[in-house]
Protein backbone atom coordinates (compact mmCIF):
# COMPACT_ATOMS: atom_id res chain seq x y z
CA UNK A 1 0.00 0.00 0.00
CA UNK A 2 1.46 3.34 -1.05
CA UNK A 3 2.09 5.96 1.59
CA UNK A 4 0.77 9.40 0.69
CA UNK A 5 2.98 12.21 1.99
CA UNK A 6 1.08 15.05 3.74
CA UNK A 7 1.53 18.47 2.22
CA UNK A 8 2.27 21.23 4.76
CA UNK A 9 2.13 24.99 4.41
CA UNK A 10 3.36 27.82 6.63
CA UNK A 11 1.27 30.71 7.96
CA UNK A 12 3.28 33.80 8.98
CA UNK A 13 1.28 36.20 11.20
CA UNK A 14 2.50 39.76 11.86
CA UNK A 15 1.03 43.08 13.08
CA UNK A 16 1.33 46.77 12.26
CA UNK A 17 0.43 49.32 14.96
CA UNK A 18 -0.44 48.51 18.57
CA UNK A 19 -2.13 45.19 19.05
CA UNK A 20 -1.61 41.45 18.86
CA UNK A 21 -3.29 38.31 17.52
CA UNK A 22 -4.48 34.91 18.65
CA UNK A 23 -2.49 32.85 17.80
CA UNK A 24 0.29 35.33 18.56
CA UNK A 25 2.38 36.79 15.75
CA UNK A 26 4.87 34.22 14.42
CA UNK A 27 5.20 31.38 11.92
CA UNK A 28 3.05 28.26 12.08
CA UNK A 29 2.92 25.05 9.97
CA UNK A 30 -0.37 23.43 8.99
CA UNK A 31 -1.33 20.52 6.75
CA UNK A 32 -2.96 21.32 3.46
CA UNK A 33 -6.66 22.12 3.79
CA UNK A 34 -6.51 23.15 7.44
CA UNK A 35 -8.75 26.10 8.29
CA UNK A 36 -6.97 28.35 10.75
CA UNK A 37 -8.98 30.80 12.88
CA UNK A 38 -7.10 34.02 13.76
CA UNK A 39 -8.39 36.82 16.01
CA UNK A 40 -7.07 40.41 16.11
CA UNK A 41 -6.70 41.92 19.60
CA UNK A 42 -6.17 45.73 19.46
CA UNK A 43 -4.41 47.58 22.29
CA UNK A 44 -6.33 50.17 24.31
CA UNK A 45 -7.06 53.19 22.14
CA UNK A 46 -6.45 51.23 18.94
CA UNK A 47 -8.71 49.28 16.59
CA UNK A 48 -8.30 46.80 13.77
CA UNK A 49 -8.34 48.60 10.44
CA UNK A 50 -7.97 45.54 8.18
CA UNK A 51 -6.34 42.19 7.50
CA UNK A 52 -4.05 41.71 4.54
CA UNK A 53 -3.36 38.24 3.18
CA UNK A 54 -0.31 37.94 0.99
CA UNK A 55 -0.27 41.74 0.59
CA UNK A 56 -3.88 42.09 -0.49
CA UNK A 57 -6.95 43.18 1.47
CA UNK A 58 -8.60 40.21 3.10
CA UNK A 59 -11.10 41.35 5.76
CA UNK A 60 -11.86 43.97 8.41
CA UNK A 61 -13.52 41.53 10.78
CA UNK A 62 -11.61 40.93 14.01
CA UNK A 63 -11.88 37.11 13.67
CA UNK A 64 -11.13 35.47 10.33
CA UNK A 65 -10.54 31.98 8.89
CA UNK A 66 -7.63 31.21 6.60
CA UNK A 67 -7.60 27.98 4.53
CA UNK A 68 -4.12 26.56 4.21
CA UNK A 69 -3.87 25.84 0.48
CA UNK A 70 -0.47 27.54 0.11
CA UNK A 71 2.08 29.38 2.17
CA UNK A 72 0.47 32.57 3.42
CA UNK A 73 1.53 35.83 5.03
CA UNK A 74 -1.17 37.37 7.22
CA UNK A 75 -0.89 41.00 8.45
CA UNK A 76 -3.15 42.63 11.06
CA UNK A 77 -3.13 46.43 10.69
CA UNK A 78 -4.15 48.48 13.74
CA UNK A 79 -4.82 52.24 13.82
CA UNK A 80 -5.36 54.68 16.69
CA UNK A 81 -8.91 55.35 17.78
CA UNK A 82 -10.19 58.96 17.45
CA UNK A 83 -13.22 60.47 19.11
CA UNK A 84 -15.40 63.51 18.47
CA UNK A 85 -16.17 66.18 21.05
CA UNK A 86 -19.17 68.34 20.16
CA UNK A 87 -19.57 71.58 22.18
CA UNK A 88 -22.65 73.81 22.17
CA UNK A 89 -24.15 76.51 24.43
CA UNK A 90 -27.45 78.05 25.38
CA UNK A 91 -28.03 81.81 25.13
CA UNK A 92 -25.88 83.85 27.49
CA UNK A 93 -22.30 82.78 27.00
CA UNK A 94 -19.62 80.93 25.10
CA UNK A 95 -16.86 78.40 25.76
CA UNK A 96 -13.14 77.93 25.38
CA UNK A 97 -12.57 76.16 23.04
CA UNK A 98 -15.42 77.78 21.13
CA UNK A 99 -18.59 75.83 20.32
CA UNK A 100 -18.04 73.32 17.50
CA UNK A 101 -16.83 69.77 16.79
CA UNK A 102 -13.30 68.59 17.56
CA UNK A 103 -11.46 65.32 16.98
CA UNK A 104 -9.09 63.89 19.59
CA UNK A 105 -7.02 60.74 19.98
CA UNK A 106 -7.81 58.13 22.56
CA UNK A 107 -6.78 59.26 26.03
CA UNK A 108 -6.40 62.95 25.20
CA UNK A 109 -7.41 65.23 28.08
CA UNK A 110 -9.58 68.19 27.10
CA UNK A 111 -10.42 71.19 29.31
CA UNK A 112 -13.54 73.22 28.47
CA UNK A 113 -14.30 76.54 30.17
CA UNK A 114 -17.73 78.15 30.24
CA UNK A 115 -17.63 81.96 29.85
CA UNK A 116 -20.89 83.77 30.67
CA UNK A 117 -21.90 87.03 28.99
CA UNK A 118 -22.59 90.13 31.07
CA UNK A 119 -25.90 89.67 32.86
CA UNK A 120 -25.68 85.86 32.80
CA UNK A 121 -24.11 83.19 34.99
CA UNK A 122 -23.00 79.66 34.24
CA UNK A 123 -25.55 77.10 35.48
CA UNK A 124 -24.22 73.66 34.50
CA UNK A 125 -22.89 71.34 31.82
CA UNK A 126 -25.01 68.75 30.09
CA UNK A 127 -22.64 65.90 29.17
CA UNK A 128 -24.55 63.35 27.09
CA UNK A 129 -27.57 64.19 29.23
CA UNK A 130 -25.70 64.03 32.55
CA UNK A 131 -25.33 67.18 34.70
CA UNK A 132 -22.04 68.62 35.93
CA UNK A 133 -21.53 72.00 37.62
CA UNK A 134 -17.74 71.87 37.55
CA UNK A 135 -16.20 74.70 35.57
CA UNK A 136 -13.81 74.23 33.82
CA UNK A 137 -14.88 70.75 32.75
CA UNK A 138 -12.14 68.16 32.12
CA UNK A 139 -12.84 65.16 29.87
CA UNK A 140 -10.72 62.11 29.10
CA UNK A 141 -11.37 61.21 25.47
CA UNK A 142 -12.18 57.50 25.61
CA UNK A 143 -15.40 57.92 23.62
CA UNK A 144 -17.44 60.51 21.76
CA UNK A 145 -18.90 63.32 23.89
CA UNK A 146 -21.74 65.79 23.33
CA UNK A 147 -21.38 68.72 25.76
CA UNK A 148 -23.66 71.75 26.26
CA UNK A 149 -22.87 74.75 28.48
CA UNK A 150 -26.08 76.03 30.06
CA UNK A 151 -26.30 79.72 31.06
CA UNK A 152 -29.10 81.54 32.89
CA UNK A 153 -29.84 85.20 33.56
CA UNK A 154 -27.97 86.40 36.63
CA UNK A 155 -29.92 87.65 39.65
CA UNK A 156 -29.30 91.37 40.05
CA UNK A 157 -28.80 93.97 42.76
CA UNK A 158 -29.25 97.75 42.53
CA UNK A 159 -26.70 100.13 44.04
CA UNK A 160 -27.78 103.73 44.51
CA UNK A 161 -26.60 106.73 46.51
CA UNK A 162 -25.26 110.28 46.42
CA UNK A 163 -21.74 111.51 45.74
CA UNK A 164 -20.91 114.52 47.94
CA UNK A 165 -18.01 116.76 48.92
CA UNK A 166 -16.70 115.40 52.24
CA UNK A 167 -16.03 118.92 53.57
CA UNK A 168 -19.14 120.81 52.46
CA UNK A 169 -21.54 117.88 51.94
CA UNK A 170 -22.48 119.50 48.61
CA UNK A 171 -23.54 117.11 45.82
CA UNK A 172 -20.96 116.41 43.13
CA UNK A 173 -22.26 116.19 39.55
CA UNK A 174 -20.44 114.24 36.83
CA UNK A 175 -18.68 111.79 39.15
CA UNK A 176 -17.81 108.44 37.50
CA UNK A 177 -18.88 105.29 39.34
CA UNK A 178 -17.61 101.84 38.29
CA UNK A 179 -17.86 98.32 39.70
CA UNK A 180 -15.07 96.27 38.17
CA UNK A 181 -16.12 95.66 34.56
CA UNK A 182 -19.80 94.92 35.15
CA UNK A 183 -21.31 98.37 35.51
CA UNK A 184 -20.70 102.12 35.26
CA UNK A 185 -22.74 105.24 36.04
CA UNK A 186 -22.38 109.03 36.26
CA UNK A 187 -23.80 111.13 39.07
CA UNK A 188 -26.46 113.69 38.14
CA UNK A 189 -26.71 117.37 39.04
CA UNK A 190 -27.99 116.32 42.48
CA UNK A 191 -25.03 113.97 42.95
CA UNK A 192 -27.24 110.89 42.77
CA UNK A 193 -26.41 107.71 40.83
CA UNK A 194 -27.92 104.27 40.35
CA UNK A 195 -26.82 101.10 38.56
CA UNK A 196 -28.05 97.51 38.40
CA UNK A 197 -25.50 94.68 38.29
CA UNK A 198 -25.35 90.90 38.77
CA UNK A 199 -25.12 89.92 42.43
CA UNK A 200 -21.57 89.42 43.68
CA UNK A 201 -18.65 91.10 45.42
CA UNK A 202 -17.03 93.99 43.56
CA UNK A 203 -14.46 96.77 43.87
CA UNK A 204 -16.32 100.06 43.59
CA UNK A 205 -14.42 103.14 42.40
CA UNK A 206 -15.66 106.72 42.27
CA UNK A 207 -13.72 109.56 40.64
CA UNK A 208 -14.42 113.24 40.02
CA UNK A 209 -12.31 116.14 38.84
CA UNK A 210 -10.65 117.91 41.74
CA UNK A 211 -11.16 115.03 44.20
CA UNK A 212 -9.18 112.02 45.39
CA UNK A 213 -10.38 108.62 44.11
CA UNK A 214 -12.71 106.72 46.44
CA UNK A 215 -12.40 102.92 46.47
CA UNK A 216 -14.23 100.27 48.48
CA UNK A 217 -15.15 96.58 48.32
CA UNK A 218 -18.94 96.16 48.15
CA UNK A 219 -20.74 92.90 48.83
CA UNK A 220 -24.04 92.71 46.93
CA UNK A 221 -24.32 88.92 46.97
CA UNK A 222 -28.09 88.98 47.42
CA UNK A 223 -30.80 90.51 45.29
CA UNK A 224 -32.07 93.88 46.50
CA UNK A 225 -31.27 97.58 46.67
CA UNK A 226 -28.11 98.82 48.39
CA UNK A 227 -27.64 102.48 49.34
CA UNK A 228 -24.01 103.60 49.24
CA UNK A 229 -23.34 107.31 49.69
CA UNK A 230 -19.85 108.37 48.63
CA UNK A 231 -17.95 111.27 50.28
CA UNK A 232 -15.11 112.50 48.09
CA UNK A 233 -12.18 114.37 49.61
CA UNK A 234 -11.16 117.53 47.70
CA UNK A 235 -7.61 117.72 46.41
CA UNK A 236 -5.99 120.85 47.85
CA UNK A 237 -5.13 123.46 45.18
CA UNK A 238 -1.55 123.39 44.06
CA UNK A 239 0.25 126.41 45.50
CA UNK A 240 1.50 128.77 42.78
CA UNK A 241 5.17 128.63 41.92
CA UNK A 242 7.26 131.38 43.48
CA UNK A 243 10.68 132.93 43.19
CA UNK A 244 12.76 134.31 46.03
CA UNK A 245 14.96 137.39 45.71
CA UNK A 246 17.40 137.50 48.59
CA UNK A 247 20.75 138.91 49.63
CA UNK A 248 22.64 141.14 52.06
CA UNK A 249 22.76 144.96 51.97
CA UNK A 250 26.24 146.38 52.62
CA UNK A 251 28.15 149.58 52.10
CA UNK A 252 31.32 149.99 50.06
CA UNK A 253 33.46 148.99 53.07
CA UNK A 254 31.52 145.74 53.51
CA UNK A 255 29.57 146.87 56.55
CA UNK A 256 26.07 145.44 56.72
CA UNK A 257 23.20 147.90 56.61
CA UNK A 258 20.22 147.09 58.79
CA UNK A 259 16.80 148.67 58.27
CA UNK A 260 17.24 149.28 54.53
CA UNK A 261 14.00 149.24 52.53
CA UNK A 262 13.99 146.79 49.61
CA UNK A 263 11.19 146.95 47.01
CA UNK A 264 10.50 144.87 43.92
CA UNK A 265 7.62 146.30 41.90
CA UNK A 266 5.08 146.18 44.68
CA UNK A 267 6.77 143.67 46.97
CA UNK A 268 8.82 145.10 49.86
CA UNK A 269 10.74 144.16 52.97
CA UNK A 270 13.40 145.56 55.34
CA UNK A 271 16.87 144.19 55.91
CA UNK A 272 17.45 142.64 59.35
CA UNK A 273 20.22 143.42 61.84
CA UNK A 274 22.63 141.40 59.67
CA UNK A 275 21.64 143.29 56.54
CA UNK A 276 19.90 140.21 55.14
CA UNK A 277 16.58 140.27 53.31
CA UNK A 278 14.31 137.93 51.35
CA UNK A 279 11.30 138.74 49.14
CA UNK A 280 8.98 136.03 47.77
CA UNK A 281 7.50 137.01 44.41
CA UNK A 282 5.58 135.54 41.51
CA UNK A 283 8.04 134.47 38.81
CA UNK A 284 8.81 137.41 36.53
CA UNK A 285 11.23 140.28 35.83
CA UNK A 286 11.56 142.86 38.61
CA UNK A 287 13.34 146.13 39.31
CA UNK A 288 14.75 145.81 42.80
CA UNK A 289 15.35 149.11 44.64
CA UNK A 290 17.22 149.51 47.93
CA UNK A 291 17.03 152.68 50.06
CA UNK A 292 18.70 153.47 53.35
CA UNK A 293 19.14 156.74 55.26
CA UNK A 294 22.50 158.34 54.51
CA UNK A 295 22.99 156.29 51.32
CA UNK A 296 22.27 156.75 47.66
CA UNK A 297 19.44 154.71 46.21
CA UNK A 298 20.49 151.42 44.58
CA UNK A 299 18.51 149.55 41.89
CA UNK A 300 18.98 146.53 39.65
CA UNK A 301 16.78 144.52 37.30
CA UNK A 302 16.40 140.86 38.31
CA UNK A 303 15.05 138.20 35.93
CA UNK A 304 13.26 135.76 38.22
CA UNK A 305 11.07 134.29 35.47
CA UNK A 306 11.70 130.70 36.54
CA UNK A 307 10.75 129.57 40.02
CA UNK A 308 13.79 129.47 42.26
CA UNK A 309 16.10 131.53 44.47
CA UNK A 310 17.93 134.59 43.12
CA UNK A 311 20.73 136.13 45.19
CA UNK A 312 21.74 139.76 44.75
CA UNK A 313 24.31 141.85 46.67
CA UNK A 314 23.26 145.51 46.91
CA UNK A 315 26.24 147.77 47.80
CA UNK A 316 25.13 151.26 48.77
CA UNK A 317 27.23 154.39 48.39
CA UNK A 318 27.13 157.06 51.05
CA UNK A 319 25.35 160.30 50.00
CA UNK A 320 25.10 163.96 51.21
CA UNK A 321 22.41 164.38 53.80
CA UNK A 322 20.81 167.88 54.26
CA UNK A 323 20.58 168.95 57.92
CA UNK A 324 17.20 168.76 59.43
CA UNK A 325 16.03 172.12 60.95
CA UNK A 326 13.75 172.31 63.93
CA UNK A 327 10.25 173.64 63.30
CA UNK A 328 10.86 176.92 65.19
CA UNK A 329 13.85 177.69 62.92
CA UNK A 330 11.83 177.11 59.81
CA UNK A 331 9.10 179.43 61.13
CA UNK A 332 11.68 182.16 61.84
CA UNK A 333 13.05 181.96 58.33
CA UNK A 334 9.58 182.32 56.85
CA UNK A 335 8.74 185.35 59.06
CA UNK A 336 12.03 187.08 58.20
CA UNK A 337 11.36 186.62 54.51
CA UNK A 338 7.93 188.22 54.87
CA UNK A 339 9.35 191.28 56.69
CA UNK A 340 11.94 191.84 53.99
CA UNK A 341 9.23 191.60 51.34
CA UNK A 342 7.05 194.19 53.18
CA UNK A 343 9.90 196.80 53.49
CA UNK A 344 10.70 196.45 49.82
CA UNK A 345 7.09 197.11 48.91
CA UNK A 346 6.89 200.40 50.89
CA UNK A 347 9.86 201.85 49.08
Amino acid sequence: MAVVALVEYSLSISVEGNGTTDPAPGSYTYTEGTVVTVTAIPAAGWRLDRWELDGAFYSNEETINVTMDANHGLLAIFVEESYTLTISTTTGGTTDPAPGSYTYKYGDQVTITAIPDSGYVFSHWSVDGLISQTNPLVLQMTRNYDVTAVFVEAPTATITGTVVDSETNSPIAGASISLDTVGTATSGSDGRYSLTIPVGVYTMKVTASGYYEWTSTVDVSSEGTYIIDVPLTPIPPTPPETSTIQGTVTDAEGNVIAGATITADGYSTISDENGKFSITVTPGVYTVTVKAEGYKEWSQQVDASEAGAYIISPILERGTVAPTLPSWAVAGIIIGALVVLAIATRK
